[in-house]
């Protein structure tokens, strides 16, 4: 028997968590129809939205998927220490030309970007936050210390008949100093991803509280 078990991660900003039986329906056609260029026939077993099953195969019925996406920082506090740890490659364009190095000032930057853009356009908020404080790194004692590498990666796009730059920097990077004012921001990101190719999983990472 060839069946394999594996998991996939969906997020859903703001109003259009609504239509999650949409995105369900489209998932089940994806199972029936196949996906990849074999066209790999697949089922999906379970559903679960912070650690609870809402929806089990071969149940006609859908759990409670509403108010299911929550944030809650858990590095608010004394932490003035952290460690991303990247699983997905983080492109980021600064400057005109994609990093290859990490840069707090541009990762931020990124991070508050992607922040503002899905608040307004996916939760109809617009965010009071002043920016500017945060991109200002001068006088600020922040030290990095990156131990991440450049991977190159490339997907090729059938709409646009071409390959797609995918590549970015994955690893670990530890961040220590005054950090306090970045933390919700940071912990935010580790759910939504940042920099680009996110909507296709790039620029996610986790958190550890503590530096490498």
């Amino acid at each position: 028997a060839n069946d394999k078990i594996g998991e996939f991660t969906l997020i859903i900003f703001g109003k259009y968590n609504e239509y999650f039986p949409y995105f369900l329906n489209t998932m089940m056609n994806m199972a029936n129809k196949g996906i990849g260029r074999d066209r790999i026939i697949f089922t999906i077993d379970s559903i679960v939205a912070n650690d609870e099953t809402i929806y089990e195969n071969g149940k006609n019925e859908l759990g409670n998927y509403k108010n299911h996406l929550f944030f809650n920082s858990g590095l608010e506090g004394e932490t003035d220490k952290v460690t991303l740890k990247f699983i997905t490659p983080l492109n980021i364009i600064s400057k005109g030309k994609k990093l290859i190095k990490f840069d707090f000032r541009a990762f931020v930057s990124s991070l508050l970007r992607r922040i503002f853009i899905l608040s307004y356009f996916y939760c109809d908020a617009r965010l009071s936050i002043d920016f500017k404080p945060l991109l200002d790194m001068e006088g600020k004692n922040i030290l990095v210390d990156s131990f991440m590498r450049y991977t190159h990666s490339v997907r090729y796009s059938g709409r646009q008949n071409k390959k797609i730059d995918m590549g970015g920097l994955i690893g670990e990077c530890g961040i220590k100093g005054e950090i306090k004012e970045y933390l919700t921001y940071i912990n935010l990101g580790s759910i939504i991803h940042t920099g680009k190719g996110t909507s296709l999983g790039n620029g996610k990472y986790i958190v550890k509280n503590q530096v490498i």
